[in-house]
């Protein structure tokens, strides 16, 4: 969350004011006198079943990393200086917590707890459980509103005054939070889909924005060197397998990639140009035709060397849509993962299966990955030097809705100790 609270205990006590005056208010003045017992039960259960998973979101632990964990070959080792200990891929250190926090997805003030690998599960069902009990409750009122219309032609005495203020103040609170929930859920649940947490969908969106900058590439290209011993290879493109550089063959995105580079090589090659012929002109004042002309060829030389590598370093018939994630399973195995078995997941004891630091690649991923780097494939801080600004670094970074990766909790001090070695 890009916010907090001052003293963290308000993100519970506001969200328990909320559903307790909802809940309870709404069944004091409205529905006892319309419902049936049954159906009054019923809805006891849905403000039942919100309290429990409300409760477990708060109260169980996201999962911590075992001591005994050590990085696999081919991984970062990312070591927690604070909690002493190597964090597992997609591990993160909370700066609220103080912990180093399994899967972490967000650290969610409303919970005053992080979200992560082993309470994902019950925070999803208490948003799920939310949605369902301010859907009914919301059905009742539009019930009562539509009845209150049907009696505007009688007269005020005959109506229940209370019960109609009520009903309007209930129904706008039920709105907002039914709206807000909903919200929440959906982004959740599109990561799920995608296998991501919040976390690694920043960090998409990140690499996203910044794939053909010279500076990803310079990294990417580094980490390759260091792991594998050697230079990254031709990249290709599954929209044009036979693509083999700029200006060849290629489909409509390979070809604006390149047309991209070719601009960005013509701005280089006629600034190059105005130094040479400003240098040839001095020279020829100072120094004589001779000493001016190779002054002009060396710099030339220099600066067509200069946009050939620049152009070089971008892999430009290489798009995001190569870029697989490691941890996309599926649709299904993919929420199966997260939430643990689908056909008993909404009971309030049942949560993932999975133990949070033991991650294997997708199929897709081992057979059709080219990078062959541990995600994200731009970790580092390798003394690597590129002039272009559109980059920015990791930590510093924030997406279309002003997110930086510290506003999900993230202790920032503890994700500079990246390295492959």
């Amino acid at each position: 969350m890009a916010w907090e609270f001052k003293w963290p205990v308000l993100g519970v006590i506001i969200p328990c004011t909320i559903i307790a005056s909802t809940a309870y208010g709404s069944h004091y003045f409205v529905l006892r006198h319309h419902l049936s017992f049954k159906e009054q039960m019923f809805y006891q259960f849905l403000v039942c079943m919100i309290w429990v998973s409300y409760c477990m979101a708060i109260f169980t632990d996201p999962g911590l990393p075992p001591r005994t964990y050590t990085p696999k070959p081919g991984e970062w080792k990312r070591y927690c200086k604070k909690c002493r200990l190597f964090k597992p891929p997609r591990a993160h250190h909370c700066s609220k917590c103080q912990k180093c926090v399994l899967q972490m997805d967000h650290h969610c003030p409303w919970t005053m707890n992080c979200v992560g690998n082993d309470n994902f599960s019950h925070f999803m069902k208490f948003l799920v459980w939310v949605m369902i009990g301010t859907s009914y409750l919301l059905l009742q009122f539009i019930y009562h509103i539509i009845e209150y219309y049907e009696m505007s032609s009688m007269p005020v005495y005959l109506l229940r005054k209370g019960e109609l203020s009520a009903v309007i103040v209930f129904t706008l609170l039920d709105v907002f939070v039914l709206l807000t929930i909903t919200l929440l859920f959906i982004r959740c649940a599109v990561n799920m889909a995608k296998g991501m947490t919040q976390i690694e969908t920043w960090d998409w969106e990140r690499i996203e924005s910044q794939f053909y900058t010279r500076r990803f590439w310079k990294q990417v290209r580094s980490n390759y060197k260091r792991l594998h011993g050697k230079k990254l290879p031709q990249l290709s493109s599954w929209r044009n397998p036979n693509f083999q550089g700029l200006g060849e063959g290629g489909g409509d995105e390979s070809d604006g990639n390149a047309e991209e580079m070719q601009v960005f090589s013509n701005q280089n090659e006629s600034s190059a140009l105005a130094d040479v012929e400003g240098a040839s002109h001095n020279c020829h004042e100072n120094h004589g035709d001779n000493e001016g002309l190779e002054l002009s060829h060396r710099r030339s030389n220099e600066s067509e060397s200069s946009v050939n590598e620049q152009i070089d370093e971008v892999a430009t018939n290489f798009t995001i849509d190569d870029l697989i994630f490691p941890y996309d399973y599926g649709l299904l195995v993919n929420f199966r993962t997260t939430l643990g078995p689908l056909l008993f997941w909404m009971l309030p004891w049942v949560s993932t299966r999975c133990n949070g630091y033991d991650w294997k690649s997708s199929e897709d991923y081992e057979e059709y990955d080219q990078l062959n780097l541990p995600w994200p494939p731009d970790f580092g801080h390798g003394e690597i030097r590129a002039s272009n600004q559109v980059f920015m670094e990791r930590m510093h970074w924030q997406n279309d809705m002003g997110e930086r990766l510290r506003d999900f909790g993230v202790d920032i001090d503890t994700e500079q100790e990246e390295s492959l070695d």
